[in-house]
């Protein structure tokens, strides 16, 4: 695979940063154009990349989801042999808001709780696939050069065990801070929310970790944009959960319609999903930006090592850092 045309030598050092008069980076905000250069990449990379990451988040957000909740609710309700049938006296469940829950757990088989592990998990690896092949697929579309799926899913996969490990490590980190006191639960979420990008592009480093130092450079800059993210991703999440239940989505008493309803859920938060991913990369981008020199084709390399036997791969003809393997 060839390096991205029409960019600066990404081992040249005077080729960096966001000269004065020049075009700017297509997926690094310029580091002191705050706010305002984020946003204005936001809208360029969702025009971009928006069609390419609606079909990624599709098949491995979307649709994962949906099976999931079939399965779910095939077991719950004695469709599948796994379960049976749940009736909770009206009055019980007044008094005892979860004896539902418990009585629906209670009713599930081994094999049955087996199933739900395993498609839990499932849905877990596709969305980290579908994050790195995500990743993957905005830099190529900055890089001008070419992305389609078929390409994209491969690419991913490549660092789909990697971020699924850190998925999992990600999320016990938050569920350790929600135990303690909401308020540590949320700032571990914004805190250690740019890991994915580290898996991706910066191998051989602590994600959280590094996701940590970013944010809290620049004073905090980093952090307050990753929560602002969030803000509206519960704000939208919010809006669109008040539409369902307006539409009867979420009160359906059939497992065709729960179903139904989940499928309609998927599609209308697969936007935010977008938003939410690429405002993250460009938090990310820009963060790094203030702490070393940083363009989409250092990105690139990045993302795209090469393979030890590739011919005509770039070398380091000066004498600059080498890609990250």
């Amino acid at each position: 695979m060839s390096p991205p045309p029409s960019h600066p030598d990404p081992y040249d050092p005077t080729s960096y940063g966001h000269p004065a008069g020049g075009p700017p980076d297509p997926l690094v905000p310029a580091p002191a154009g705050g706010l305002a250069a984020l946003l204005e990449r936001l809208v360029a990379t969702l025009r971009r990349s928006g069609r390419s990451l609606l079909w990624i988040m599709l098949l491995t957000f979307a649709l994962p989801q949906v099976v999931w909740t079939a399965l779910l609710d095939s077991i719950s309700d004695g469709t599948l042999p796994y379960g049976s049938t749940v009736a909770v006296d009206p009055e019980t469940a007044e008094a005892e808001p979860f004896a539902p829950l418990e009585e629906m757990f209670g009713a599930v088989s081994g094999e049955g709780w087996l199933m739900i592990v395993a498609a839990t998990v499932g849905v877990a690896a596709f969305a980290a696939l579908g994050w790195a092949a995500s990743v993957w697929a905005v830099t190529q579309a900055a890089a001008g050069l070419p992305v389609t799926v078929a390409e994209a899913l491969p690419a991913g996969m490549r660092r789909m065990l990697p971020m699924l490990g850190w998925y999992l490590v990600y999320g016990l980190l938050i569920a350790v801070g929600l135990v303690l006191c909401v308020l540590p639960g949320l700032y571990l979420a914004a805190a250690a929310a740019l890991f994915g990008f580290v898996v991706v592009y910066e191998r051989g480093r602590n994600p959280i970790a590094r996701s940590f130092q970013l944010v809290h450079q620049g004073l905090g800059a980093g952090l307050a944009r990753v929560a602002l993210l969030f803000t509206f991703m519960l704000l939208a999440s919010c809006l669109l959960g008040g539409v369902t239940a307006l539409l009867g989505l979420g009160t359906a008493e059939t497992t065709t319609g729960r179903i139904a309803g989940s499928a309609v859920d998927s599609l209308l938060t697969l936007p935010l999903s977008i938003v939410l991913l690429v405002g993250l990369l460009l938090t990310y981008a820009q963060s790094r930006a203030r702490l070393e020199p940083l363009t989409t084709v250092v990105l690139w390399n990045e993302a795209n090592p090469p393979e030890p036997t590739a011919p005509g791969y770039p070398t380091d003809p000066a004498g600059g850092p080498a890609p990250s393997s």
